[in-house]
């Protein structure tokens, strides 16, 4: 089992996994991700930086 959920894992996130993006309004994250939205970084811009290093 223990194999099985590292193999999973590895795959990286993907629905079913949590609801929905359509009826995760009904949750909490909203809220959350307005509380975190300063610590976001665009992965994109993220990338161009470090390849011009």
């Amino acid at each position: 089992a223990l194999e099985v959920a590292d193999y999973m894992r590895a795959h990286g996130p993907f629905e079913p996994h949590r609801l929905p993006m359509e009826d995760m309004e009904y949750t909490t994250l909203p809220g959350v991700l307005e509380k975190l939205k300063g610590r976001f970084v665009d992965a994109k811009e993220k990338e161009n930086v470090i390849a011009h290093l």
